[in-house]
């Protein structure tokens, strides 16, 4: 029989390969984790069709474009062959490589480009690593794909919801020499160095990659983005790539395609509890930035927008909410309105309650709501080029959103209205509060709670 009749795999797979269209974008659309089996000597995977993620992320109006490999549980080495057999309807990419410096892999020379090698359906075809790397598959077309890989070295992959800890564990003791171990969630998947794994592997359960698929998912909340919606506010299935190379910049960082957690970085993912990774939802939360609205000073800023709102969901807490930031609102408030400078203030905290008094006022739906308008200003060709153009295309869309004119609040926090933006947001309801004086969770008002997107 065929190697698709036998695969240990092949009854899963086969409803998927022949299946009408309408099942397999739905599969796609809720984030399942793929299909793997690895063993000693080969992989077998099953490549979901995932989109492309630049498209996707400028689709969904966000600032860094998620991934769309798919691990194989394998790594190879430069000039090891890998054999590739691909059963379905068209070809699939075969992606080998590292983002990242290691000292111990490619002589430790960054590598910031993966090599591509695509493989047609049927007959297996030989692929030589052209250098050492982590092999996924790519699979940019319409229909899932079977692709079995021989050769390479396995690594232990944990599949959450499908792996054991007693067998990760087991593939931990039975591959000691291999560089990486992967975790696969359905919204997130991370490839840490086998020394970090194996220094905490007490800690890595089912829940450890439970908890950081919640973070990618409350972050999909905040920005109104579902995998059960549809057209602009549909979530791809591009997943959040982590690495744990030897060096990077900062203490972690993000960029199109991967957040990177250097070195001890992939142990600190490893030993926190899943409500006290700021560290990871602010990361995370780069990705999702709107480009509309990060003028210059607010990179640093609007990042936390979702880190406050998971931050809040998980723990009740919210550390703007102390008699430091308390006496800096009210020394700054205590200003004439004319000798406040929103943009002129250094402290990117405090320039964060602004942005988190929005969501005090408005709700848990201000967010989704205002992200949800954006993007389809994005659609219809509404794209401030100027920082001047930013705030202004921000106040009246705050305004529309949240159904107040929000002129006041914005002339108390020192961010300048130009008359055109006055006269469009003169339009709507009055403010019934003064938002500005928000800055306790236990007596915040609330202006406008808006109902659910």
């Amino acid at each position: 029989m065929d190697q698709l009749a036998t695969s240990p795999i092949a009854r899963a797979i086969r409803p998927l390969l022949f299946a009408p269209a309408l099942i397999l974008f739905t599969s796609a659309a809720h984030a399942e984790p793929p299909l793997l089996d690895v063993t000693d000597d080969h992989s077998v995977v099953v490549a979901v069709p995932w989109g492309v993620p630049r498209a996707e992320a400028d689709r969904e109006n966000r600032w860094f474009a998620h991934s769309n490999l798919q691990p194989t549980g394998r790594f190879v080495r430069r000039g090891q062959r890998l054999s590739v057999t691909v059963a379905g309807p068209h070809a699939a990419v075969i992606a080998i490589g590292l983002f990242g410096v290691y000292k111990d892999l490619n002589g430790g020379v960054t590598q910031s480009s993966f090599n591509h090698q695509t493989v047609r359906p049927g007959v297996p075809t030989w692929v030589t690593a052209p250098l050492d790397g982590l092999v996924y598959v790519k699979n940019e077309g319409s229909q899932p794909l079977q692709v079995t890989l021989e050769g390479g070295e396995p690594i232990p992959t944990f599949v959450g919801g499908v792996t054991t800890k007693a067998s990760f564990d087991a593939q931990m003791t039975r591959w000691p020499r291999a560089p990486f171990a992967t975790f696969i969630g359905e919204q997130v998947f991370a490839d840490i160095q086998y020394r970090w794994v194996r220094d905490n592997l007490a800690s890595v359960t089912a829940g450890r990659i439970a908890g950081w698929d919640q973070a990618a998912r409350l972050t999909n909340e905040v920005y109104g983005l579902s995998a059960m919606a549809s057209g602009l506010d549909r979530k791809s299935s591009n997943r959040i790539h982590i690495t744990n190379p030897d060096t990077g910049p900062g203490a972690a960082s993000a960029t199109n395609y991967r957040l990177t957690f250097q070195s001890t970085g992939g142990a600190v993912l490893l030993q926190r509890e899943a409500d006290a990774q700021w560290g990871l939802w602010h990361e995370i939360g780069h990705t999702y930035q709107t480009p509309q609205y990060r003028w210059a000073g607010l990179t640093e800023v609007t990042v936390n927008l979702s880190s406050m709102a998971i931050e809040e969901r998980l723990t009740g807490r919210n550390r703007l909410d102390t008699a430091g930031y308390r006496a800096k609102r009210t020394a700054y408030f205590g200003r004439a309105p004319a000798q406040r400078d929103f943009d002129k203030q250094t402290d990117i905290w405090f320039k964060l309650l602004m942005f988190d008094q929005l969501r005090r006022s408005f709700g848990e739906a201000f967010y989704p709501r205002l992200s949800a308008r954006y993007r389809q200003l994005r659609r219809d060709g509404v794209n401030p080029r100027t920082d001047q153009e930013k705030r202004q295309l921000f106040a009246l869309t705050v305004g529309q959103v949240a159904e107040r004119n929000m002129t006041p609040f914005f002339e108390q926090w020192g961010i300048a209205l130009d008359s055109s933006t006055r006269a469009a947001l003169a339009r709507l309801p009055a403010l019934a509060h003064p938002i500005w004086n928000n800055h306790d969770r236990a007596t915040d008002v609330v202006e406008n709670a808006l109902p659910p997107l």
